[in-house]
């Protein structure tokens, strides 16, 4: 069971959003030169096949949501990074927001379950040639498109087949079975086989998904000593640790606890060799490990480490949307060691920053309700859910439930969440039905009796 601060995050719109308005669906830029940053058509996947097809390039399309923390990293530090440019090019480039209505009929057709994901897909067949699922560094993405590059020529070699045959059972939303691909794959590749790490990112992802996090957490222990990269191991630790948090009760302590050791050593790797999102992640899982042993010492000791580290790294860097990068993970830490307030003045910040971003203050909002200033909770949430739209509105509504839970207003309480019922009831998106389940669940624990207001 993850903690209650995760699921404030995923479901009270305590996210990263985009610095810029989204475009039209459908509109673009037209330029194309060698060397310049790609240019992405929004949600539109049926416009992007057409371009696909007749400039006879694949199609490489970003999965993301304005609540995806790694997302934002992809965003803002990855496509625009040297190395990506020389791609611009070779390839139609499509955005896909989970949170838009209009990305239904993509995501019915290729299921996301983790973001970002990014997929190659032949635009002919619209079959998957590469997948990679959550966060990446240039390099790692780099990777990804040197493989599709590959893979729509012709010019794999026999453990890239192996790995295009389970990114497409995966794609497809059939874990299991893309569980098995991804272990043959593995099986017969080469020690030094540069996709091990996205193969073994990938694998662990789908055991999870498959709700097998026994399998996936002893895979992360096994593969972590056959990595290479630095990246590569601090990925797949992190990816280990979040089927770690789900291990069943009973024996699990142990089990997790041995991951917990190894990516702590991975959490030692040199600062500079680790993207700094990727490196938070981990972070992130360790408190959490911690914390679900009941070691709250050693929990907030990492904590207070890991707000330094992202003090650290926000004062690194120089955009507004390479800082909101760490927004999210702040208010994490901050939640974490019992001070919310410290996190405030970064969230206010990326609020005069990001004017037309519904996340800045609605994690303020959150950060707000956690310090007992409920006043300026209502407030920081009134002018996220006038930004909002989409999925995220149920989110905002969720949270203002919360916030008027804690003023004892239980019966405005049940408004907003009804209000938030209400939306999801009509969207057609996946990740709003997926919302929709847990603001049920959640409605059904404030109607029971011995609900109370959380102080």
């Amino acid at each position: 069971m993850r903690l209650a601060w995760t699921s404030l995050l995923l479901f009270s719109a305590l996210s990263v959003g985009c610095a810029t308005a989204p475009k039209d669906p459908g509109t673009r830029s037209t330029a194309f030169v060698t060397g310049s940053m790609p240019e992405f058509i929004e949600n539109d996947y049926a416009a992007a096949l057409r371009e696909a097809k007749s400039r006879q390039l694949p199609l490489l399309v970003k999965v993301w949501a304005p609540w995806c923390h790694a997302c934002r990293s992809m965003q803002a530090n990855v496509l625009p990074h040297p190395s990506v440019a020389p791609f611009a090019a070779r390839y139609v480039w499509l955005a896909i927001d989970t949170d838009e209505p209009g990305s239904a009929g993509f995501l019915q057709r290729f299921p996301i379950d983790t973001w970002p994901t990014v997929l190659v897909l032949d635009p002919e067949g619209e079959t998957v040639l590469a997948r990679s699922v959550g966060g990446a560094s240039a390099e790692q993405f780099v990777g990804l498109l040197e493989h599709g590059l590959r893979a729509s020529q012709g010019k794999l070699v026999d453990s890239d087949k192996g790995l295009v045959l389970a990114d497409a059972r995966a794609a497809a939303g059939a874990h299991a079975e893309a569980a098995l691909a991804y272990q043959e794959a593995l099986k017969k590749a080469p020690t030094d086989w540069p996709a091990r790490g996205r193969a073994v990112t990938s694998l662990l992802k789908s055991l999870g998904a498959a709700g097998e996090s026994v399998p996936c957490t002893e895979a992360a222990l096994d593969e972590l000593p056959r990595l290479r990269a630095a990246e590569d191991q601090v990925r797949v630790a992190a990816t280990g640790l979040a089927c770690a948090l789900d291990l069943p009760e009973g024996d699990s302590a142990a089990l997790r606890s041995r991951l917990s050791l190894a990516a702590g050593r991975a959490l030692q790797l040199p600062p500079e060799a680790v993207d700094p999102d990727l490196r938070s992640s981990l972070y992130e899982g360790l408190v959490e490990a911690r914390q679900m042993d009941g070691d709250e010492a050693g929990a907030i000791a990492l904590a207070e480490e890991w707000l330094v580290f992202l003090e650290r790294s926000a004062g690194q860097v120089r955009t507004a949307q390479q800082k909101t990068v760490f927004d999210g993970h702040r208010v994490m830490a901050a939640l974490s060691v019992g001070r919310p307030e410290q996190a405030v003045p970064a969230l206010e910040q990326s609020e005069r920053e990001l004017p037309g971003d519904d996340n800045p203050p609605a994690r303020l909002a959150m950060l707000y309700l956690a310090a007992g200033r409920l006043d300026e909770a209502l407030k920081a949430n009134d002018r996220a859910l006038t930004l909002a739209r989409g999925a995220a509105r149920m989110r905002v509504l969720s949270l203002h439930s919360d916030i008027l839970m804690a003023r004892g207003d239980r019966a405005g309480a049940s408004e907003s969440l009804e209000r938030a019922i209400a939306e999801g009831r009509t969207a057609a998106d996946l990740n709003s039905r997926r919302q929709l389940v847990w603001l049920e669940k959640k409605r059904k624990a404030l109607d029971a009796p011995e609900a109370v207001p959380a102080r």
